[in-house]
């Protein structure tokens, strides 16, 4: 993650200085757009303004499928009817006649009050100004800037893989630029330390992975393997938040101060969920939703104030898993039967589903199998239902960018199979697959001949696991790799990239060497390119329009 200081010139002389390059920069990109070699055909033309028209089409709605399936097509009403039956659940949202961002407002500037996080301290008479915490939570409380502040867009993606009729729908909440926003960043920020202190959970199929190895079994274990109903807006405010307070303050990380006032904060985000669908406001009033930045960190601390209560007491589970709502455990079966009980005990809300107790199981895209020779058989899992939609060959990316997506692809077909001929069989149906997304042979046989011995790949994840569990967390200017600038440049998908553009943004040895600019880059360093192509069909079709 890159480090660097805002800086503004403050002489005359140096101002000019960066002004006469911005103009040159500008009239140089603009010469390249303008007399750039851009490939255009009729039928690209007819494409867009085709998607175009299907986009504005009042009679259906595009939406993205839920588990990244691709796009759906659905009727207006259908779409409206199936977002409603979420909206209508009066427990969990209440429509809203009039929303301003200054009635939620009001209470987080007393919370920050009462904290004495709302002015900066100084000598008395001096205008009173607001702490760099306050300005950033608060920034929609001016007239100026409340106008800039949007209603989250409430929307679903449907789950056509569940196959049910009608079709139902995961309700999400885009809160990015919401009056809750900041504060929500803060408080998954406060949290995820909190996260480290969790034995449970489980960041990755990968750290799964390295665990089970580890393992073994016997007769009488069983896999259990459950996920939790709904979880996000099932979580009960007022017993969660108290929850997680605790569950923070027994591990005694940072002060009481600090613990309370990032709790409020938390409890403020909860209850100030407000979003907008087909002209009408709602607020939730219980869980959390789908889409703000706490969700995540929350939602895990909440469910292992569950359930380590419970393993506590339970001597018989050899292993236990978690990765947020997902759930997979290595024990008898009488304390399998029993910690399931006890689970769904603990809330009326919470409940688990998919249960299942058998010798083998899926955990995230494990397929895991408990052998009687005491040993663990894993095996990728590939849900029936993916469409394998690789970006095809014939798109814009640099060839460097299909090389490697492939090869890591086989890294992880290799780490998930124990045996030699499930890996063999998943690379020949790999194979097939990127025949017919367009790729070149040489492309799977280049990254076959390259691709690590498993062992090798094993002792590497553990050491970037063992690395990461030992990092800290924090960001600092000091643990950061520094860079220079950073230039994006919006250009059409067809256009071929110039080799000179180093030399068209390369900056004036006047500016790098500036004392200010050396301070917020690390030293004289250049600007780093980055060219961002025009936008895919999916963006053309999918449009918010609060549906």
């Amino acid at each position: 993650m890159p480090y660097a200081a805002k800086w503004t010139p403050s002489d005359v002389a140096q101002q000019s200085t960066l002004d006469n390059y911005i103009d040159r920069l500008y009239a140089a990109l603009s010469n390249v757009a303008l007399y750039g070699k851009i490939t255009y055909l009729a039928i690209d033309r007819a494409i867009v303004r085709t998607l175009r028209r299907l986009a504005e089409c009042q009679d259906i709605v595009i939406k993205p499928v839920d588990k990244n399936l691709g796009l759906v097509v659905l009727d207006r009403a259908d779409y409206i009817s199936m977002c409603m039956s979420h909206l209508n659940d009066s427990s969990t949202y209440m429509p809203v006649e009039h929303f301003h961002p200054g009635r939620p407002l009001a209470s987080l500037r007393r919370i920050l009050c009462d904290s004495g996080r709302l002015y900066v301290s100084n000598s008395r008479g001096m205008t009173r100004k607001l702490t760099p915490i306050a300005n950033s939570l608060l920034q929609f409380a001016s007239p100026e800037n409340s106008v800039l502040c949007r209603l989250s867009p409430f929307y679903c993606t449907p789950k056509v893989h569940k196959k049910t009729v009608p079709v139902v729908g995961r309700p999400i909440v885009s809160a990015v630029d919401s009056v809750t926003y900041a504060a929500s960043q803060l408080a998954d920020k406060f949290l995820r330390p909190f996260l480290r202190t969790i034995s449970t959970a489980c960041t990755s199929s990968n750290s799964a992975l390295t665990q089970l190895l580890q393992l073994h079994v016997s007769d009488e274990h069983v896999l259990l393997c459950a996920d939790v109903t709904a979880l996000y807006p099932s979580i009960p405010t007022d017993a969660g938040v108290r929850a997680v307070a605790q569950f923070c303050r027994e591990r005694a990380l940072v002060s009481d101060d600090d613990l309370n006032f990032h709790i409020d904060v938390l409890r403020w985000v909860l209850c100030n969920n407000f979003c907008m669908f087909n002209g009408q406001t709602y607020q939730q009033i219980n869980g959390t939703a789908m889409g703000t930045p706490v969700a995540v960190s929350y939602a895990t601390i909440f469910l292992a104030t569950i359930e380590l209560p419970l393993l506590s007491r339970n001597s018989d589970t050899l292993l236990y898993l978690r990765y947020i709502d997902d759930i997979c455990a290595i024990t008898t079966l009488s304390a399998a039967l029993e910690f399931v009980h006890a689970f769904n005990s603990a809330y009326p809300s919470i409940s688990l589903d998919a249960v299942t107790t058998n010798r083998s199981g899926v955990f995230l895209d494990l397929h895991i199998t408990l052998q009687l020779s005491g040993d663990i058989q894993l095996q990728l899992y590939q849900k029936p239902s993916n469409r394998y939609q690789y970006i095809p060959q014939a798109s814009a990316h640099c060839p460097a960018v299909f090389r490697n997506w492939v090869l890591e692809e086989l890294k992880r077909y290799c780490l998930r199979s124990t045996r030699d001929e499930d890996f063999l069989s998943l690379t020949r149906a790999f194979s097939a697959r990127l025949n017919a997304r367009g790729y070149s042979p040489s492309i799977l046989a280049g990254a076959l001949t390259i691709l690590p011995a498993r062992k090798v790949l094993l002792n590497d994840l553990t050491l970037a696991l063992a690395a990461s569990s030992t990092s800290d967390p924090a960001v600092s200017p000091a643990s950061c790799k520094l860079i220079g600038p950073i230039i994006t440049l919006s250009l059409p998908g067809r256009l071929e990239n110039p080799p000179h553009w180093t030399r068209l943004v390369t900056i004036p040895a006047s500016i790098v060497t500036h004392p200010n600019y050396v301070q917020s880059f690390g030293g004289p360093l250049q600007a780093r390119i980055h060219v961002r192509h025009s936008s895919n069909i999916a963006s053309y079709l999918i449009r918010s329009k609060f549906m």
